[in-house]
């Protein structure tokens, strides 16, 4: 579409669940077909992404009557970059979807969003990289049930570099 937006569309479908076995003769192993569309924009200047995506699932063969529909899933991110490497990344998705199985058809809305504060430290010997992560992911099935699930992360990475330690030990 242009530098910045890209869409991206896959489609699998069949008209029989038994179409591989009845009438190609071939893929007879195949067991699910999955077909999406997917719109992104990525601006690198304004550190900005966000997508527009929808999937389809479905499934062939023997007893295979269920299927799982997202339609439509929305994210968006956005990175702040401060002072001294300190970054913040911001995000949400909300999707909807719809999971049918023998017997029951479970529909519903599910929002993440998510907080990333973090933090690169270098010198010539060590690189440490803090993150302080804080999320809550919200369920929405049915217009009935309703759940939250709040998560917090605290990640630390330390990469030595080995060669500069090296170095400095035959300097001492």
């Amino acid at each position: 579409m242009n530098d910045k937006t890209e869409l991206n569309v896959i489609s699998k479908r069949v008209s029989d669940k038994q179409y591989f076995k009845e009438v190609s003769h071939n893929n007879t192993g195949e067991t699910s077909l999955i077909s999406s569309v997917n719109l992104a924009y990525k601006n690198k200047e304004q550190n900005l992404k966000a997508s527009i995506f929808a999937e389809s699932e479905q499934l062939v063969g023997d007893n295979n009557d269920a299927e799982y529909r997202r339609a439509p899933e929305i994210s968006i991110n956005k990175k702040v970059v401060g002072l001294n490497g300190r970054e913040v990344n911001f995000s949400i998705i909300s999707t909807q979807f719809k999971h049918k199985t023998k017997g029951a058809n479970e529909t519903g809305i599910r929002t993440h969003a998510q907080a990333t504060f973090g933090r690169d430290i270098k010198t010539n010997a060590y690189s440490l990289q803090p993150k302080f992560e804080i999320s809550k992911t919200k369920y929405v099935m049915d217009d009935k049930t309703k759940k939250t699930v709040p998560s917090i992360a605290l990640v630390l990475t330390l990469s030595c570099f080995l060669k500069e330690i090296l170095v400095y030990l035959v300097k001492v």
